[in-house]
C-alpha cells in the first residue's frame, strides 16, 4: 500500500458482552434467548425436594433433597432460544418431590425429585422412606420392626449420580412408649452428603439426624440463586421429645426437623430443591420439600479487535497515548 500500511481487513472493534445469569422458577416453553455473542453457558438443574415424614407417634424422617445436575462451558449458538424448562414442585409431607428438566442442544437433561421422609405410626401406619434424587431419612419408633433405614438415591443407570442416601432413624428399646425420648428420625440425603443417622447415645436418649449438605455450585452460576449458590440440602430428622435435639436442615435449603412438644418441622427453601424436615410433634405433618430451579449463566465475552491494524493507525494511537 502507498501509505506503507499492512494489508489486512478493516479492524472492527467488538465491545464484548457481559455475563448474564437467568434464574427460572416456573415451567416455561423456552428458558432464555441467548445474546448474540454467547457461545458457552453453564447450568444448574435442581428438582423438587421430598417432604419430611409425618407422625402420630415416634419421629418422621427428613425429606431427601431434589436431584441436582449441572454443566459447564456447554457450546450454544448466539441469539438462540434454549429449550423448554420444567420446574419440579416440592413434595407435601411424606411425599416425594417432582422432576425438573431442561432441553439443551435437542437433549433433555432431567433431575429426579427427592425421596420422601419415612412416616411414623398413626392411621397411615409406618412407611419406609422414599427413593429419588436423594433418599429420604428413616423414621424412629420401635427397634423390633419399624426402624427403617434411609433409602438410597434412585437415579436411572444412564444418568450420573444426583444425590445421596438418607440416614437411619433411632428407635425405642421396646415397642412400648417408655422409650419415647429415644425416638428420632434420620436426616434426608443431600446433593453433597448423605443424611446423618439419628444419634442414640443411650437407650433413652437420641438426637435427630441432620440433613445431608447440599452442593456449592457458585463457581458455575454465582451466588444469586439457591442459598448463596448452594443447592439441594436434605431435611433434618424429627425428634419426639426432649432431652435431645431435632436434626438441622442441610445447607442449601434443607428444612429443620420438628420436636415435641411444640416445634413444627420446617419446609425446604423454595427454588433450592431442599428437603422438608421430619415431624416430631404428635400428631403433626412433616415439612414440605422446596420447589426446584433451573439457573443458566451465559459466559462473558471479552472485547476483541479481529484483523490487522495498519501501521499508520498504530502510530497515531501511540502518539496520542491511546494504544492499549
Amino acid at each position: 500500500m502507498a501509505n506503507g500500511g499492512i494489508i489486512g481487513p478493516v479492524n472492527t472493534v467488538s465491545a464484548g458482552q457481559a455475563e448474564v445469569i437467568t434464574i427460572v422458577t416456573s415451567s416455561t416453553p423456552s428458558a432464555v434467548t441467548t445474546q448474540p455473542l454467547t457461545t458457552k453457558i453453564n447450568y444448574v438443574i435442581a428438582a423438587g425436594g421430598g417432604g419430611g415424614g409425618s407422625t402420630s407417634g415416634g419421629s418422621g424422617g427428613g425429606g431427601g433433597a431434589g436431584g441436582l445436575r449441572s454443566g459447564s462451558c456447554i457450546s450454544v449458538c448466539g441469539a438462540t432460544a434454549l429449550g423448554a424448562v420444567v420446574i419440579g414442585g416440592g413434595g407435601a409431607a411424606t411425599t416425594s418431590g417432582q422432576v425438573s428438566s431442561f432441553v439443551i442442544g435437542g437433549s433433555t437433561v432431567t433431575s429426579q425429585g427427592g425421596g420422601k421422609g419415612a412416616h411414623s405410626f398413626g392411621g397411615a401406619g409406618f412407611s419406609a422412606s422414599g427413593t429419588g434424587g436423594s433418599g429420604g431419612g428413616g423414621q424412629g419408633y420401635t427397634a423390633a420392626c419399624f426402624s427403617n433405614s434411609g433409602a438410597a438415591g434412585n437415579t436411572p443407570p444412564t444418568n450420573p449420580s444426583q444425590g445421596n442416601t438418607g440416614g437411619n432413624g433411632a428407635s425405642a428399646p421396646s415397642p412400648s412408649h417408655s422409650g419415647a425420648n429415644a425416638q428420632a428420625g434420620g436426616g434426608g440425603g443431600g446433593a453433597g452428603a448423605v443424611g446423618v443417622t439419628a444419634c442414640q447415645p443411650s437407650s433413652t436418649l437420641s438426637n435427630g439426624g441432620a440433613g445431608g449438605a447440599g452442593s456449592n455450585l457458585s463457581p458455575l452460576v454465582g451466588t444469586s440463586a439457591g442459598v448463596c449458590g448452594v443447592f439441594s440440602g436434605g431435611g433434618g430428622g424429627g425428634k419426639r421429645l426432649s432431652p435431645g435435639s431435632k436434626g438441622a436442615g442441610g445447607t442449601g435449603g434443607g428444612g429443620a426437623g420438628g420436636q415435641g412438644p411444640s416445634t413444627q418441622a420446617q419446609a425446604g427453601a423454595e427454588n433450592t430443591g431442599g428437603g422438608g424436615g421430619g415431624a416430631g410433634i404428635e400428631p403433626s405433618s412433616g415439612g414440605a420439600g422446596g420447589k426446584g430451579v433451573v439457573v443458566i449463566k451465559q459466559l462473558e465475552v471479552n472485547a476483541s479487535a479481529p484483523g490487522v491494524w495498519s501501521m499508520n493507525t498504530v502510530y497515531e494511537f501511540v502518539k496520542d497515548g491511546n494504544w492499549v
